[in-house]
């Protein structure tokens, strides 16, 4: 093993690496990616540690071994990873940033090893990722009830859109369940709900049945048909949210996260390709917040008995003076666990100082998911072959719908985003091979009140039902 010493300038550690044999870079970042020949001479490719590079490697191509370039540097950090092209081949520069409320930290190094394979290299670096974040293999994690094993189907099911439309209601879902049901299809599905509570991104953490959607009475019925059939409701929530609209914000605006320059972090509600509502992001390490959160998380899945609920952007780290978004959203999630013995969690993608916390998750970082990935930017399953031991994981609540006119709870702006996966069968085509590429559970997105069930979830189903036979 070859060490690189980072060169620092009081506030950011620098580290450059030239490449001169690599053929393919393979990064576990955004579901996996490989950067190879295509990136242009002359052309820079960046991504961000942790949000985005879920590991603290890259694994380099040669024509004789891989080559693996990482950190394994323990304090939460906030690295950048540029990669330029050049005639010579490839050349990367490492800005690795300490968490800026650390005091004392020690100095990272650049860790450079060759492998005789990918698999090799990956595995080793598991070891140490195994060791470091305490995981635990799926099939051992208490945190995966027997259930979540056998699951084989997620059905995203949108309610209450951001523009106000009701796409379907708490009958629609027991309308739906019941011809789930003479489809035969598998027990554990999961149906998924979004916006169920409020409009779409309204009012966080108010999480209670939405009058407009048919009521606590017409909730606590819809859940009953589907415990009956075996069938698992997930509701959405959210694990940093506050709505700017409630009272509560005025009390604990405080609370509110910023970046390293005293910025306060938000979701913006409007952004290129979408729009929902703007909220806040609370830190998860405020004691008051925190509490208050828990408790507006486990009343609904006690009150109606659930068995399980999804929390969004879980991977979500920003560095923050004042919170260490790490240990705050690991201990945010052990309260509500501690709470909830017996109900499993889901959350929004994953790394490595996350998924101990959270063995479910949809996958993020694909382009349908808004990451805007570059036409440089091609396939790898370094990300599966990493994390796949450690959780089970779906697609990301963006999926396309499998035919034109579909809808979702945030608005889509037409544009070269809805061209490619919202008007017409080729995004959906393009996000179940994607899936199906790395095992994930089939996950599709119906519009039940316009179209029912339709024709490709049908054939979904009856090819579910065939393999379970």
């Amino acid at each position: 093993m070859k060490e690189e010493q980072f060169s620092f300038d009081g506030e950011v550690y620098k580290a450059k690496i030239q490449l001169k044999e690599a053929k393919e870079l393979h990064i576990p970042g955004r579901g996996g990616i490989m950067i190879d020949k295509d990136l242009p001479q002359g052309k820079t490719w960046s991504i961000n540690y942790p949000t985005d590079l879920n590991a603290q490697f890259i694994i380099a191509k040669t024509k004789k071994n891989w080559i693996r370039i990482a950190t394994k540097y323990i304090p939460l950090h906030f690295t950048k990873i540029s990669i330029f092209r050049s005639r010579e081949g490839f050349k990367m520069l490492w800005e690795l940033r300490p968490w800026s409320g650390y005091k004392n930290y020690g100095s990272p190094k650049l860790l450079i090893e060759e492998f005789n394979s990918d698999n090799e290299a990956i595995k080793e670096y598991k070891m140490w990722m195994e060791k470091v974040f305490k995981l635990k293999k799926k099939e051992a994690n208490p945190d995966l009830p027997e259930w979540a094993h056998n699951t084989r189907l997620v059905l995203f099911l949108d309610m209450w859109g951001s523009d106000g439309i009701i796409i379907n209601s708490y009958q629609d879902v027991i309308n739906l369940i019941e011809d789930l049901i003479k489809l035969d299809t598998p027990k554990n599905t999961i149906l998924f709900l979004a916006g169920w509570s409020w409009r779409w991104d309204a009012r966080y953490p108010e999480y209670l049945p939405a009058d407009a959607l048919g009521g606590v009475d017409k909730f606590k019925e819809m859940v009953r048909v589907a415990h009956k059939a075996q069938f698992k409701i997930m509701p959405n929530m959210n694990s940093l949210g506050l709505d700017y609209a409630l009272p509560e914000f005025r009390k604990m605006w405080r609370y509110q996260i910023t970046d390293r320059e005293g910025q306060k972090r938000d979701w913006p509600g409007c952004f290129p390709g979408a729009a929902t509502y703007p909220f806040a992001y609370m830190r998860p390490c405020a004691k008051v917040w925190r509490r208050h959160l828990v408790d507006k998380i486990v009343k609904p899945a006690l009150d109606y008995e659930l068995e399980s609920i999804y929390l969004d952007q879980t991977l979500v780290v920003f560095d923050d003076p004042g919170c260490n978004m790490e240990r705050g959203l690991n201990k945010l999630l052990q309260e509500i666990r501690l709470k909830l013995p017996r109900v499993l969690i889901g959350g929004e993608g994953c790394h490595e100082r996350i998924i101990a916390s959270i063995p479910f998750f949809q996958m993020h970082g694909a382009a349908w998911t808004l990451s805007q990935p570059t036409l440089y930017e091609k396939d790898s399953l370094v990300f599966t072959k990493l994390f796949r031991d450690y959780a089970l994981f779906c697609g990301h609540i963006s999926i396309p719908t499998a035919y034109p006119g579909g809808r979702q709870v945030g608005l889509l702006a037409r544009g070269p985003f809805w061209d490619r996966y919202w008007d017409g069968k080729e995004g959906y085509r393009t996000t179940q091979k994607y899936y199906d590429k790395r095992g994930a559970i089939k996950t599709l997105r119906i519009n039940y009140q316009d179209y029912g069930i339709d024709e490709e979830t049908k054939r979904v189903i009856k090819e579910l039902r065939r393999k379970r036979k």
